[in-house]
């Protein structure tokens, strides 16, 4: 319940009563009666090789755009599930990167009228995007993400000058005002101890809001967990190690200090102390488990429709052939979310969603 009431919080315009009116339903089958948002990574191809990324992060990306999904496609499938309303988040990759990404963004927002969330690495965006974007109101939020301040940042990204790029464009939506902004982050090693100047900087700058994600990953013994399983192979960042228990006692007094200075910053998931020693120490079960799959499910690059990103091999059905709403109340659908809850995953404990 803490998590939807933080989701509420960090997107108030997407609240409505759909959200209660699903609980009886919730509760007698084990998942919505459909999908209550969608997550569209909607390119491979990305301009950046972020440390955090779970695929740049264990060397595993493609920049490749091969076979991605086409226009007419994706507009088909988003007019498919207009009449149930689910909020449509756009990522990828870097959803810049598409050349008809605006023409997609259109289609979801002014034929469609669904709710959108995009979430883009910034540096791509360029004054005739950002005045589109911002003119027409073509997403409900932009989700900028960062890791860092300058110098520090471009080298998480490992793109000199990206920290400069996107800064620039994040003074430009201030001050435009047409679109809701909030700044992301991850919790990393590589930046814990700078997330207080970080919030304050972004705040300072006039952006209204700043999410903290806790980073999702598995340790090189919990990925040997899987046995080499094809269709349930964990596509996330793979740890060496644990976390240092002192790295552990300082994040989390950092972040305590950060909830008490800066209201307008969000932790996601809002997880209590027992939990966020599990996240980061040797019970990730201790954070408890994911009920994304009962309620949402995400689309690849080539319009695959998969359960979680992290489970890029288990392919329930494809955009243009499968009807969505009926695969997603099929007998299929049902037994991917039996095994994925049975398996007690530790990248499922660790889930952000």
């Amino acid at each position: 319940m803490k998590n939807l009431f933080n989701y509420i919080k960090l997107y108030p315009s997407f609240f409505n009563w759909k959200i209660f009116s699903e609980g009886a339903f919730f509760s007698a089958w084990g998942h919505t009666r459909a999908p209550f948002s969608v997550n569209f990574q909607i390119t491979d191809k990305c301009n950046l090789k972020c440390k955090a990324c779970s695929f740049f992060g264990s060397g595993e990306r493609s920049s490749s755009c091969a076979n991605e999904a086409d226009l007419e496609s994706i507009r088909n499938f988003l007019l498919s599930i207009s009449k149930y309303k689910p909020v449509v988040s756009f990522g990828g990759g870097e959803p810049f990167a598409r050349g008809d990404f605006l023409e997609i963004l259109k289609t979801a927002k002014k034929e469609c009228g669904l709710k959108t969330i995009v979430i883009t690495n910034g540096t791509l965006l360029g004054d005739e995007t950002i005045n589109i974007i911002s003119g027409s109101k073509l997403t409900d939020y932009l989700v900028i993400s960062l890791y860092n301040l300058y110098e520090k940042h471009d080298e998480i990204v490992g793109v000199k000058g990206a920290f400069e790029k996107t800064l620039g464009n994040i003074r430009k939506l201030v001050k435009l005002r047409g679109v809701e902004l909030i700044v992301s982050t991850v919790l990393m090693e590589e930046n814990a101890r700078d997330l207080e100047r970080f919030a304050g900087f972004f705040l300072n700058e006039g952006v209204k809001k700043i999410k903290i994600e806790h980073q999702n990953f598995i340790t090189e013994k919990e990925h040997e967990a899987f046995n080499g399983s094809a269709v349930f192979c964990p596509g996330t960042f793979i740890k060496k190690g644990r976390f240092d228990e002192q790295f552990i006692k300082e994040a989390w007094d950092v972040l305590g200090r950060i909830r008490k200075a800066y209201p307008s910053v969000f932790v996601k998931p809002p997880l209590s102390r027992k939990e966020f020693y599990g996240w980061y120490g040797a019970d990730p079960a201790a954070a408890g488990k994911c009920h994304f799959i009962k309620h949402s499910f995400f689309i690849s690059p080539r319009g695959q429709i998969i359960p979680c990103q992290y489970f890029n091999n288990c392919v329930l059905g494809q955009i243009g052939r499968d009807d969505p709403i009926r695969l997603w109340n099929s007998m299929n659908y049902r037994k991917a979310r039996e095994i994925i809850e049975r398996g007690s995953f530790a990248m499922c404990s660790r889930c952000c969603k």
